[in-house]
């Protein structure tokens, strides 16, 4: 991978996530945190991007399912027969609790996994409060 190709990456994913945490912050009229993780590559180590401690805590279940296997570098789910690169398959969310999360993998990143805090009041199904 290039320098120019790793920093479009990195600008991507600071941009990403700050967009994630702006846009909920704005709706849940409460602060947020937002964290990734992810693999630019089948045989890259996987890198977390977690700026304010979102996944603090969490670390038993990454260590389960990231270190300890590596079942999640064995799917290629038709990757490379994707048009243009831009579409993703979706992965199993990990269920942590206290965390909303989604993920899958593409041909620009091969696994990613973006998490953000649980805001009960972001997802009601019934009548809610209209703020004046």
């Amino acid at each position: 991978m290039g320098i120019s190709e790793n920093h479009f990456r990195c600008q991507c994913i600071y941009e990403t996530q700050y967009g994630v945490q702006e846009g909920l912050t704005h709706f849940s009229q409460q602060p947020s945190r937002v964290a990734l993780i992810y693999a630019a590559e089948r045989n890259d180590p996987i890198r977390i991007y977690d700026p304010l401690d979102l996944l603090q805590g969490h670390e038993p279940k990454f260590k389960e399912l990231f270190l300890d296997k590596d079942d999640w570098r064995k799917k290629t789910l038709g990757l490379f027969s994707q048009a243009n690169g831009r579409e993703m398959n979706e992965e199993a969310d990990p269920d942590l609790s206290g965390l909303i999360s989604w993920g899958g993998r593409s041909k620009s990143i091969y696994y990613q996994m973006w998490f953000a805090e649980h805001h009960p009041d972001m997802c009601h199904t019934g009548p809610h409060r209209v703020l004046a």
